[in-house]
């Protein structure tokens, strides 16, 4: 049984003493001190009605003490049946919209501290800022987000385990700038990590990989190569970070078709667009003007940064880094094959094609 004792001056021993032999003889009536009408198991009451102390009992809560000061004022300490401890203030003149001052006596809000703050937790239910001053919400960072995105600047996007990735708007659509290399959906559920290639060359399921098995210096670089089931539009798993998805083939032409249109192409517009899509370096070298891997200081004039990160064909062996760079399509061509897009450094164009759905081919998300 948990108690607490307050230890009384004078008569207020007297009268502790005969509580105690009241609750011996089993008693079960309030006792008041100084009140004729006690309103719990133990009220004591001065006679100027400045300071009252009343002890409450054990109850479905737990244990706690309340310490008033008159009616209007009393400070509540309690521990629940889990041994957590609550302290608390309240006051008349707060239950009716008044102002409580930690370090302050004239509080101009309804909690004012004068002094550093310190939470280990969350705080919640925060409106957006109005002022300069207030405290920013993740609302209000999101939203600041998405203006940037919107107004054509560079952002970035975080995926299930905190990798970082740069964005870019191209038109009306905001891609990732750099490759997925999340191991997990964005649930976190976990995808399969495949090394031997007879057991890549015999999946049906979802499997990743990294180039040459190098889960360093390729990884950091170049990114997961994932096969087709892993992206899959019919996959109710999603691969991207939570607002973004795998691409479909039509969502894929709408970004070729842009580039297409709009002087992208190596001439001014036309469907040499390679060179726009494809990264500043990485790529081997061509002699072909024009083509991906020639003069590759003026690549990138869109910003989607396409590296050649290579392939995984559907024996399981690794093929082509720095020589081609390819992402997935959500969408399946038939039973067997998907759509994708590929660069080639000796190429000027970007390649759809359609490709066994065992392949492991690079991703880039697109925003909702």
């Amino acid at each position: 049984m948990k108690s607490f004792f307050f230890c009384l001056p004078g008569r207020g021993m007297f009268a502790f003493a005969l509580i105690t032999v009241l609750c011996q003889l089993g008693i079960a009536q309030n006792v008041g001190i100084g009140i004729v009408d006690p309103t719990h198991k133990l009220t004591i009451q001065s006679l100027s009605d400045s300071t009252l102390l009343r002890l409450i009992g054990p109850d479905d809560y737990g244990y706690g003490a309340r310490l008033n000061f008159g009616d209007a004022h009393y400070v509540y300490i309690e521990e629940d049946l889990d041994d957590n401890l609550t302290i608390y203030a309240q006051t008349r003149t707060a239950i009716m919209g008044g102002a409580v001052g930690i370090g302050t006596a004239t509080p101009a809000a309804k909690l004012e501290v004068d002094g550093d703050v310190r939470v280990n937790g969350k705080i919640s239910n925060v409106t957006d800022p109005l002022a300069a001053q207030d405290a920013a919400t993740k609302n209000y960072v999101d939203q600041m987000a998405e203006i940037l995105l919107d107004a054509g600047l560079n952002g970035v996007v975080i995926d299930i385990e905190d990798n970082v990735y740069k964005t870019i708007k191209i038109d009306t659509q905001v891609w990732m700038a750099q490759n997925l290399r999340t191991t997990r959906y964005n649930d976190g559920t976990l995808i399969p990590k495949v090394v031997v290639n007879t057991t890549w060359a015999a999946l049906t399921t979802p499997g990743y990989c990294w180039y040459a098995n190098d889960s360093t210096l390729n990884a950091k670089i170049y990114g997961a190569l994932y096969n087709y089931y892993t992206v899959a539009d019919t996959n109710s798993l999603n691969v991207c970070p939570i607002g973004w998805h795998v691409p479909s083939d039509a969502e894929l032409t709408v970004l070729s078709d842009f580039l297409t249109a709009n002087g992208y192409g190596y001439g001014g517009s036309g469907v040499d667009i390679g060179k726009s899509l494809a990264s500043t370096f990485k790529w081997t070298s061509s002699e072909t003007e024009g083509a991906v891997g020639n003069d590759q200081g003026t690549n990138n004039s869109c910003g989607f940064a396409c590296l050649p990160g290579g392939y995984r064909n559907g024996s399981g062996t690794f093929n082509l880094i720095g020589a081609s760079g390819s992402w997935w399509g959500s969408k399946a061509f038939n039973t067997s094959f998907a759509w994708y897009r590929d660069l080639y450094n000796v190429i000027d164009y970007l390649l759809r094609d359609y490709g066994s759905k065992q392949y492991g081919y690079s991703v880039r998300c697109l925003r909702d």
